[in-house]
């Protein structure tokens, strides 16, 4: 299997995995100095942050309640000179320190106007939230079944390479979040952002089944790390993300569901 990052600004180079060796399931089983448990100052060296700014506030004013989809398509060009501000796929506030260094991971395949969508729809609301972020995008370059958590586990790991970042948040391309209060954060036990999907022009939003841990999780480096990150072996439609939650359960964590966290589907259904 290829993979690859998608932004140009991120991009470490193209990833070959043998088919025929076995899956290598331990994210920690990998000699890096970025997983040093000194990560304050690593955090201090890798960004170059004004030691003399304030740290962001913890919920930042001017936070809207609901918002409607911008989704129509928009152009990779049109992106950047909307956002000048995003700088070698990073956004972070000018006046003030922001409280975590935030990785967004996004799997990736063919689907450009649903990811030109989802950047359009984030940026506003990670300004918002005062929020230091990189973006990374990872592709599926081949024609076998897609393989969302494999992807998962190669941006975690390659985003060490970017920087050090003690949040990470695993982003589906089709769902936009339609609230400015969802806060895009980490805590003290992983969390789950959507609790109700929007889809297919309905006006009333689906809840999701009880123990959903699929779409948008959020979990911090530590966590990810103590459980394993993520299987390998789940190619196609489902189960990778029953699977982490058992890894999460196991751990004895208790996810943190979002209350009012309504997304916005974007595609009409699952293609993978």
């Amino acid at each position: 299997m290829k993979v690859k990052l998608l932004q140009k600004e991120s991009a470490v180079g193209n990833f070959d995995f043998n088919d025929d060796a076995e899956p290598k399931n331990d994210v920690r089983n990998r000699e890096d100095e970025s997983y040093d448990d000194k990560e304050n100052v690593i955090l201090q060296k890798a960004h170059k942050v004004d030691d003399q700014l304030k740290v962001c506030p913890e919920k930042p004013d001017g936070l809207e309640g609901n918002r409607t989809c911008d989704c129509e398509d928009v152009s990779k060009e049109t992106l950047q000179n909307m956002y000048p501000e995003l700088k070698d796929g990073r956004l972070q506030p000018a006046d003030c320190k922001a409280r975590e260094r935030l990785a967004i991971v996004i799997p990736f395949r063919d689907r450009y106007h649903h990811l030109h969508v989802l950047i359009n729809m984030l940026i506003p609301l990670l300004k918002k939230q005062k929020a230091d972020v990189t973006f990374f995008v990872i592709e599926q370059d081949d024609d076998v079944p897609f393989n969302r958590a494999l992807l998962q586990n190669v941006g975690f790991l390659e985003s060490q390479k970017v920087g050090a970042f003690n949040c990470y948040i695993f982003h589906d391309t089709d769902l936009v979040p339609m609230n400015f209060r969802i806060m895009y954060r980490c805590a003290d036990n992983p969390r789950h952002f959507p609790v109700a999907l929007k889809k297919y022009g309905r006006r009333t939003p689906k809840v999701m089944y009880k123990n959903s841990f699929g779409g948008i999780v959020a979990l911090t480096k530590a966590q990810f790390l103590d459980v394993n990150g993520n299987s390998n072996l789940y190619f196609g439609w489902g189960g990778e993300d029953d699977d982490l939650l058992i890894r999460v359960e196991t751990k004895a964590y208790k996810v943190k569901r979002e209350n009012s966290s309504v997304y916005n589907r974007t595609t009409r259904q699952p293609s993978r």
